[in-house]
C-alpha cells in the first residue's frame, strides 16, 4: 500500500531572496563543474552550496553541506511551513525535437517501502560512489537534500481538480532555471482525497534512483541507532 502525504516544506523565505532564478537548481547529478560554478556566483544562497558543498579547512564537503543549512535556517534564509501542505509544481520548457512542453506535477512524501514491497518500482542500477556521496551528506545534515521523480497512472484524471488549483491564483514561486526551464509552485492543503487516490497505486521512478536508494538506506540507519 502506497502512503502519500503533505509535509511541512523547508521553503526559501520570500521576504530575505529577492529573486529565485539565483538560488534554485537543476538535480545534483546533472550538474556540471562549470554549471557548479556559476550557480554558486549567483547567490551565497544558492542551493548548489548545499547539495554539491566543497570541503573547507578541515572541515569535509558534507559537514560545510551540514554547516551551511544550519546557518540558513538559523538565518530565516529557509523556513519551515506551519502546516502540512503538497505543493503543486508547473514546469515550461522546451523537448529534445525544440517542442514547447508543460508538466505538471506536486511534491509530497511517501512512507518508504520494506523489503519485498513492490509499489514503488526502479528501472535502473545505481553506482556505489554516488550513494554514498548523498547517504553522507543526508546523514551530516540529518535532512534530505533532493526530491525523487515518481511517475503514477491516472487515465480518469482523478487527480485534475486537485492539480487544478494551480489554475486558481498566482503562483507562490516563480523561476528561470541555468537550464532553460520556467517554474512555477503553489503550496496547497494537505488533501485526504490525495491519500485515498495512491492507496492501491503503484508508483514508477522516473529520475532520483540514487536519492531512493539513499532514502532508504538512511531509514535503515535511523532505525538501528533506535531513532526511526
Amino acid at each position: 500500500m502506497v502512503e502519500v502525504r503533505g509535509f511541512r516544506g523547508v521553503r526559501y523565505n520570500p521576504d530575505v531572496i529577492a529573486n529565485f532564478d539565483d538560488v534554485i537548481t537543476p538535480p545534483f547529478d546533472v550538474i556540471s563543474a562549470s554549471d557548479r560554478a556559476t550557480l554558486a556566483a549567483k547567490s551565497a544562497h544558492n542551493y548548489v552550496h548545499f547539495i554539491l558543498p566543497e570541503a573547507k579547512g578541515a572541515s569535509t564537503k558534507y559537514e560545510v553541506g551540514a554547516q551551511t543549512l544550519k546557518t540558513w535556517l538559523e538565518g530565516n534564509i529557509v523556513v519551515r511551513d506551519d502546516e502540512p501542505s503538497f505543493y503543486l509544481l508547473e514546469q515550461r520548457f522546451s523537448g529534445l525535437d525544440g517542442t514547447a512542453r508543460v508538466r505538471h506535477g506536486f511534491f509530497g512524501v511517501i512512507r518508504l517501502p520494506e523489503e519485498g514491497d513492490e509499489s514503488v518500482l526502479g528501472h535502473e542500477r545505481t553506482f556505489e560512489a554516488k550513494f554514498q556521496d548523498r547517504l553522507q551528506l543526508t546523514s551530516a545534515a540529518q535532512a534530505n537534500p533532493g526530491a525523487v521523480f515518481l511517475l503514477y497512472d491516472d487515465p480518469a484524471n482523478a487527480l485534475g481538480e486537485f492539480l487544478g488549483q494551480m489554475n486558481n491564483r498566482e503562483a507562490d514561486v516563480e523561476a528561470h532555471t541555468i537550464d532553460g526551464v520556467d517554474v512555477r509552485l503553489w503550496r496547497v492543503p494537505d488533501d485526504p482525497a490525495v491519500h485515498a487516490f495512491f492507496a492501491d497505486r503503484t508508483l514508477y521512478i522516473a529520475d532520483g534512483h540514487h536519492r531512493f536508494r539513499t532514502a532508504c538506506a538512511y531509514r535503515d540507519q535511523m532505525r538501528a541507532q533506535g531513532a526511526p
